[in-house]
């Protein structure tokens, strides 16, 4: 990322972007590649390339925490993130190629 000057997004629940913001404004860094805070929300779907896109769902977690599936034309891919079993997560991943 070094010599980056596009803004990189940065997706996340905007209780997650919050915290993150405050921790980066809080290091003062001097360089870093400027973030684009993008929002998501539980049920979103999100384009990505070549096909692709993203899907979120809430998952059962101390704090707020999204699971993603990413789906294409090879398959899908959900990861659950950090969650108690739970049917948002389990709906999500049903007929993925791969769950982590």
């Amino acid at each position: 990322l070094a010599g980056r000057e596009t803004p990189l997004p940065i997706y996340g629940l905007e209780e997650t972007l919050s915290i993150l913001r405050a921790t980066v404004e809080a290091m003062q860094v001097e360089y870093h590649v400027p973030p684009e805070w993008r929002p998501l929300a539980a049920g979103d779907t999100l384009p990505l390339a070549a096909g692709w896109h993203m899907r979120t769902a809430p998952t059962l977690h101390s704090r707020p925490c999204l699971a993603l599936r990413f789906e294409g034309p090879s398959g899908a891919i959900v990861l659950s993130a950090d969650t108690e079993p739970c049917p948002a997560v389990q709906d999500l991943a049903a007929g993925a190629t791969t769950l982590v």
